[in-house]
Formats: structure tokens, sequence, C-alpha cells
């Protein structure tokens, strides 16, 4: 096979990212559906889920509490988060639907 130079190549690739954000304080879920195409070919889409803690200070002031053994809200932080990933966790894997318009 010849080489060829770049200019005779035509690889063409798009990363597609549909993304879902929601804010339930003290915490950032985003959920996204990611596809990609490379050369028209499409790919199955894959599904990204990020839990953010956007109060990092509030946890902290919260865990500070508790080593004083101050009245605190630290143990309250970490089942939200744990309960918010378990909630996230049993969404099932059976193919979506396209949206009717």
């Amino acid at each position: 096979m010849e080489n060829e130079s770049l200019e005779n190549c035509a690889i063409s690739y798009t990363r597609k990212k549909d993304r879902l954000s929601y804010t339930l304080s003290p915490f950032c879920i985003d959920l996204t559906m990611v596809t990609e195409t490379k050369n028209s070919f499409e790919s199955k889409p894959n599904f990204e889920l990020e839990l953010e803690l956007i109060d990092a200070q509030g946890l902290i002031k919260e865990k500070l509490k508790m080593d004083k053994h101050e009245p605190n809200d630290f143990k309250n932080y970490i089942s939200m988060l744990v309960d918010y990933i378990r909630i996230l966790t049993r969404i099932d894997n059976r193919p979506l639907k396209p949206l009717k318009k």
C-alpha cells in the first residue's frame, strides 16, 4: 500500500454530548449521553454520570464539628451522597426510545 499524504486522508471524528444537570444542594448531578461518529459510523451511546459535592466547605465544617463532639450534619451529608448513588445506579440498562417530537 502506498503512503498517502494527510491531505488525501479524510478521517472524520465527532463526539456529541447531550447533558442534563441537576442541582440538589449540596450536590450537582450531571447525566450525559455521549455519541461518537468516526467516518460516518456512529457508535452506541455511552452514558456518563457525575456526582459533585458543591459545598465542600460545608462538609469540612460539619466534620470538624463532629471531631469536637458538637452537634453536626456530617452523617446527613454522607447519607445523602450514598442515597443519590443508590438511586442513580438503579437505572436499568434497557435501550432508550427516541423522544417523540
